[in-house]
């Protein structure tokens, strides 16, 4: 079969581009906690164990947020949310810029009649907001025994259309929550 480039390059671009956009998802617990025994769960209210129970996120993407977290646990088996509950849950988004600067050859040349050592060196800066959402469990005392956070690029986040932001917002939630609870430890 031959070889087409046609084929190739936007391969190669649709690769790029989902590279670029990818999340990476993170936990932290105490493993000393029964997680694996939580049954329910609450909100955490505004004020409550000292902070919010959602921050950095607009109305509208608090809402998807929490109809994401609501199905998600809800998948698993903890019902909720209940005023009586196991665990409380807050949640939040944070941004932060960030500035990448690479730094490369293009080759070493020589310049001039005495062949003089000469080349190029070339310099990239790329500026990007880079989004962390958080989402907290802790128990009624206030204190936290799960953390579980997802970690993306937020260039064009805020052209999306309301579907795609709770496309979003749900596989964030989904991949967060996909880590609880953790692996029982071994006795």
């Amino acid at each position: 079969m031959p070889f087409k480039l046609t084929t190739l390059i936007p391969a190669l671009a649709a690769a790029l581009l989902t590279s670029c956009s990818g999340v990476r998802y993170y936990r932290d617990y105490d493993p000393a906690a029964d997680l694996a025994g939580v049954a329910s769960w609450g909100w955490a209210g505004e004020g409550e164990d000292g902070e919010a129970r959602a921050s950095g996120l607009s109305s509208l993407d608090a809402e998807r947020v929490e109809r994401a977290i609501v199905a998600a646990l809800g998948a698993k088996g903890v019902s909720g949310p209940a005023d009586d509950a196991d665990v409380r849950v807050r949640y939040g988004l944070t941004r932060r810029e960030k500035v990448d600067v690479d730094a490369w050859s293009s080759g070493i040349g020589w310049y001039g009649p005495g062949y003089f050592p000469g080349g190029n060196l070339q310099y990239t800066v790329t500026e990007r907001t880079v989004g962390t959402l958080t989402i907290d469990l802790v128990e009624p005392d206030g204190r936290l025994v799960w953390r579980g956070w997802a970690v993306r690029n937020l260039e064009r986040v805020d052209a999306l259309e309301p579907a795609e932001r709770e496309e979003l917002f749900t596989e964030l939630v989904d991949g967060i929550l996909e880590q609880f609870p953790p692996p029982a430890t071994g006795s």
